[in-house]
Parts: C-alpha cells; sequence; structure tokens
C-alpha cells in the first residue's frame, strides 16, 4: 500500500493518540503479531501503546493483553534467568564529555 494511500484519511491536524477506532480489530491484530513474535510496524506499536478510548488514560484491558503478551515474547526469548551489566567507567574525572545517555557520568552543563 502507498503512503498517499495509507494516509488519504487520516484528518491532518485532528488526528492524535486520543483517536479512536470504530473497531477493536487493528488493535487485536497487532496483538496477535506481537504474540507471534512476527515485527511490529510503527503504526502496530502506536495501536498498542495508546488507550484505542476516548477516555484520558490506559486501558486498563488492552494493558493486561499487551504487558501478558510481552511478558510471554520475554520468557520465550529470554527466560527467566535474570542479568545486569556492571559499568567499569575509567574516567578520571565525574564530568563525562561522550555525550551518550548510557551512565550517570554525563556532563549535564549543556
Amino acid at each position: 500500500m502507498s503512503d498517499a494511500a495509507r494516509t488519504a484519511n487520516v484528518p491532518r491536524g485532528e488526528f492524535g493518540f486520543d483517536h479512536r477506532p470504530e473497531t477493536d480489530q487493528s488493535f487485536e491484530n497487532a496483538l496477535a503479531k506481537a504474540r507471534d513474535g512476527q515485527r511490529l510496524s510503527v503504526a502496530d506499536g502506536i495501536e498498542l501503546l495508546t488507550t484505542g478510548t476516548g477516555r484520558p488514560g490506559i486501558d486498563r484491558r488492552r494493558k493486561e493483553l499487551v504487558l501478558e503478551a510481552a511478558d510471554r515474547r520475554r520468557a520465550e526469548v529470554i527466560g527467566d534467568e535474570v542479568t545486569f551489566v556492571a559499568n567499569l567507567n575509567n574516567n578520571v574525572t565525574t564530568a563525562c564529555n561522550t555525550g551518550c545517555l548510557f551512565c550517570n557520568f554525563k556532563d549535564r552543563s549543556e
């Protein structure tokens, strides 16, 4: 499907994350892809992470379904093993100028 065809019905300026679909089919399709371990599109991710309702906040039923699918996928891929990273930073100062967001030594003066 072309980008023009995909966005032809999207009312620019009015479309936001509070958009309420007429059915839950797009949510169900995205959830099925997540459960099956298929690669999700950006639209699938948005569908899984937004409310899908007209009220503020997260739809609890949807949230539980997404969390359950994520936990099942995590268990399939990595199991119940817990790991951690020991960050051995050898900087001689407490202000690193590398600019990454990985550790707590980032120079915040910017």
